[in-house]
Order: C-alpha cells, then structure tokens, then sequence
C-alpha cells in the first residue's frame, strides 16, 4: 500500500464505507433471521 498526499482521507472513507456495509448485511441477515423464527412460531 503506498502511502501518497490524501490516502489517509481515501482510506478513512473506504473504511467507512466498507463497515457501513457490514453493518447493512448483518442488519439484513437479523432480519431474515427474525422473519423466519417469528414465522415458526
């Protein structure tokens, strides 16, 4: 990984960007998991 003027910025927001995701998908996994529990009840 090079290390140029501004990839720290570049590499905060990726880093951002990429839990933002995470928290997104395990956001909609619970869900899912929820819906099926709750409709095998």
């Amino acid at each position: 990984m090079e290390n140029i003027s501004g990839s720290d910025h570049d590499l905060a927001l990726h880093t951002l960007r990429v839990q933002t995701i995470y928290v997104i998908q395990r956001m909609s996994t619970l869900n899912r998991f929820a819906t099926f529990v709750t409709a095998n009840n």
